[in-house]
C-alpha cells in the first residue's frame, strides 16, 4: 500500500459492530457464546474510552449520510437468551451503552433451550451413552456404531468443558455431538426438535430448560425492549439455516418473526440478523428479501469492519471473545484498525 492510500485508509471512518450471544459464566460452551459479567463490564469500559459508541439505527442513519466518527462500536446480541435481561441489561445501564438484541420470536412461546443448547445438554455430561445410535432425520435413518466409546479413558471434567468446537474433539463423544450438529443445522424446525426428543430418550437425558440456558420469557422480552438501552431486532421464528429454504418460507421466517415481535411488544422492529450469518447460511435471494421487507438493515455474522458504501443489508459484525480488559483493547484495535496494515 502506498503511502498516500495508507494515510487516507487511516482516515477512514470505520465502525466494529460486536456481536455477543449470552452474558454468563457458562459450565459448558463449546461455541465460546458466552462472556462473563465481569468480562462484560470490561468491554463496555474499553469501547467508551477508545471510541464512541453508537447504537445500531445511528449508525444506519451515519452510513446513509456517509457522516460518522472515525473509530466507532455498536453492540449487538443475537438470539434472545434471559441473560440478556438479567445480566447484560443492568450493566449495559450502569455504564450508558445502547445495543440491540436479535430476537428468535419463536423460542419465546416454546419454554425449550436453543436447539445447539439441548444437544450439549444431552451429550457433553459425564453420564454413559449407548454404544449404538438410531436417528430419522426426515425420511431417512442414520446409524451410529458408539462401541468405541467403552474404550475411551474416564470423563475428564476439565477437558471437556474448556473444549471448543473449532478444536480438535478429545473424545469420540464430541465428535458425535459435531456430526449431529451438522446433521440437525438444516432441518426444518419440527422435525430437528423430533431428532432432539429421540436423542434425548436414547441418552436417558430428558432436557428440561436450564435457569442457565434458557430463552426469554414474553415478559421478560417486554421488559428488556422497555429499557432504554436496549432495541428489538428480528432475527426469524425458528433460527433456520436460510440459505436452505425457499424464496416463501425464506420471506415467512423473516416477515413473520418482525410481526410476532410488533405485535408482543406494540412497537415497530425495524432491524435484521441472519441466523448462524456465515457466507453459506444465507444467499443473495436472502438479503433482497430483507431489503424488500422494509428492514433498515441486516446484518451477517462475517467479520471485519463496517465502511461507508457498504450494504447496509449485509452489515458485518465482530464475534467477541470471553477476554478481559487488557486482550480485548489489543483485540478491538485490530478488528477496526487491522486491515490498515495490509
Amino acid at each position: 500500500m502506498r503511502a498516500v492510500d495508507r494515510l487516507r485508509a487511516r482516515r477512514e471512518s470505520r465502525t466494529a459492530i460486536l456481536l455477543y450471544h449470552r452474558v454468563a459464566a457458562a459450565a459448558h460452551d463449546p461455541w465460546g457464546l458466552a462472556v462473563t459479567p465481569a468480562n462484560f463490564d470490561a468491554q463496555l469500559e474499553v469501547i467508551q474510552r477508545r471510541s464512541t459508541v453508537l447504537p445500531l439505527s445511528e449508525l444506519i442513519a451515519g452510513l446513509q449520510q456517509r457522516k460518522l466518527p472515525r473509530r466507532s462500536t455498536v453492540v449487538t446480541f443475537d438470539d434472545g437468551y434471559a441473560d440478556n435481561l438479567l445480566q447484560a441489561e443492568p450493566i449495559l445501564r450502569s455504564r450508558g451503552v445502547p445495543a440491540t438484541v436479535f430476537v428468535a420470536s419463536g423460542f419465546i412461546r416454546e419454554h425449550r433451550e436453543f436447539w445447539w443448547d439441548e444437544l450439549e445438554q444431552i451429550l457433553l455430561g459425564d453420564q454413559p451413552l449407548s454404544p449404538a445410535l438410531t436417528l430419522r432425520f426426515g425420511d431417512r435413518e442414520h446409524r451410529w456404531d458408539l462401541s468405541d466409546l467403552r474404550h475411551e479413558p474416564a470423563y475428564d471434567r476439565a477437558r471437556h468443558v474448556s473444549w471448543r468446537s473449532w478444536h480438535p474433539a478429545p473424545s469420540r463423544r464430541q465428535a458425535l455431538f459435531l456430526e449431529l450438529w451438522k446433521q440437525l443445522q438444516p432441518l426444518p424446525h419440527a422435525s430437528r426438535r423430533t431428532a432432539l426428543d429421540s436423542l434425548a430418550a436414547w441418552a436417558d437425558r430428558p432436557c428440561q430448560p436450564r435457569p442457565s440456558h434458557r430463552p426469554l420469557t414474553t415478559d421478560e422480552l417486554r421488559t428488556l425492549a422497555a429499557s432504554p438501552q436496549v432495541d428489538i431486532g428480528a432475527h426469524t421464528i425458528t433460527h433456520p439455516q436460510l440459505s436452505v429454504l425457499s424464496d416463501g418460507a425464506q420471506r415467512a421466517e423473516i416477515s413473520e418473526s418482525r410481526r410476532e415481535l410488533e405485535e408482543t411488544l406494540g412497537q415497530a422492529v425495524t432491524m435484521f440478523a441472519y441466523p448462524y450469518g456465515g457466507p453459506g447460511d444465507y444467499t443473495q435471494r436472502t438479503v433482497a428479501i430483507t431489503r424488500d421487507s422494509d428492514f433498515s438493515c441486516a446484518c451477517s455474522a462475517a467479520a471485519g469492519p463496517v465502511r461507508a458504501g457498504d450494504d447496509l443489508h449485509e452489515l458485518r459484525r465482530c464475534f467477541v471473545p470471553d477476554v478481559g480488559r487488557a486482550e480485548f483493547e489489543v483485540w478491538l484495535d485490530s478488528q477496526i484498525e487491522g486491515a490498515l496494515a495490509r
